[in-house]
């Protein structure tokens, strides 16, 4: 168990970089669950990911969408321990790029309607500008007013 422990501890910590490289630099404190943390140290490792700059900018945004949906639905926060289970098996079964489209599945077999709603829809710009703006300077109708004044 110690042996398992160690080998994961680097992609945590990968995986805590990529919600950095993500969403930005404030993000971890902002996760509601850190559980979700699980399932992008599981990819990090399966593909052998220990740098966050070394994850391709398009799964980069499929990470960021999931993270948007996970986070803000609440996905991993009543029983999460089959739907964490299920997420992990989902992305070590999975190639290359991040499965989001599978993810979203699980989302969709457990939430419904809650998936309708990606990033993009609620952060309002197009999908294929770059992951790197800090998440909470962006107009985020639901949180920007609970955010504090930078």
């Amino acid at each position: 168990m110690l042996r398992g422990l160690e080998e994961s501890t680097p992609f945590f910590r990968s995986a805590i970089g990529l919600v950095r490289r993500c969403i930005g630099n404030a993000a971890p404190s902002f996760l509601t669950t850190q559980l979700s943390l699980v399932v992008l140290a599981a990819y990090m490792h399966s593909r052998a990911y220990r740098d966050p700059g070394k994850v391709p900018e398009a799964d980069a945004e499929a990470v960021r969408d999931w993270l948007v949906l996970v986070n803000l639905h609440g996905y991993c926060s009543a029983n999460p321990s089959g739907r964490l289970q299920k997420d992990i098996e989902t992305v070590k079964g999975s190639c290359d790029p991040f499965p989001f489209d599978d993810l979203l599945s699980n989302i969709k077999d457990i939430r419904g309607g809650a998936t309708i709603k990606t990033a993009p829809h609620i952060m309002r710009r197009p999908r294929s500008r770059s992951v790197k703006a800090d998440w909470t300077t962006l107009p985020l109708p639901s949180l920007h007013n609970s955010l504090p004044e930078r």
